[in-house]
């Protein structure tokens, strides 16, 4: 073989050699070409529901949160509203009114309560009402009590409290919801 001959051959092999490599390297990279796509596809596919699944985690944080805030705003309403309701109390207690309006309306509460105990009871009372009470019946043990009066049948069966703590609790709800009511609405 002569040395053109031999040069040739090899130019000729080196060029199917250089040929073979870069058919190789043309389908790498159409093969990574094709991989990267599909994942970018998978990527852009699954975007929107990761997107979707991060507001959802959002909008329930959210909700937790204005939940949690209205919960607190809602006890501290009924705090104040129990407040008001002892309070309450407390005036009735304070509140300056005649004796003679107090003893009417004793009276009244009295009469109420031996209807329903009998004639034959004891009347409990503020020891500052015994005597106005006497008119009325047998006298107990003082009660600590606002006002009003405990009546209690002879043999104790009966007991008809008509102190203003038990007219208060017999209308504690309506008393809170009118709280409720005259301060939230």
């Amino acid at each position: 073989m002569t040395l053109t001959n031999l040069k040739e051959e090899l130019r000729r092999k080196t060029a199917l050699e250089a040929g073979r490599i870069a058919a190789e390297a043309d389908a790498e990279a159409a093969r990574i070409r094709s991989e990267a796509q599909a994942q970018a596809a998978r990527i852009v596919a699954d975007a929107p529901a990761e997107a979707l699944e991060i507001a959802a985690k959002e909008r329930t944080q959210v909700s937790a949160a204005k939940l949690k805030a209205r919960r607190r705003v809602q006890d501290a309403r009924f705090e104040l509203v129990e407040e008001v309701a002892s309070q309450l109390k407390v005036l009735l207690a304070r509140r300056p009114q005649s004796r003679r309006e107090y003893q009417k309306l004793l009276e009244s509460l009295i009469r109420a309560g031996m209807k329903e105990a009998g004639k034959d009871c004891t009347l409990r009372v503020r020891r500052e009402d015994a005597a106005f009470a006497k008119k009325f019946g047998d006298v107990g043990p003082a009660l600590d009590t606002v006002g009003g009066v405990l009546v209690v049948s002879s043999d104790g069966r009966v007991k008809y409290n008509n102190t203003f703590e038990a007219l208060l609790e017999a209308r504690d709800e309506p008393v809170k919801q009118k709280a409720f009511e005259l301060l939230f609405k």
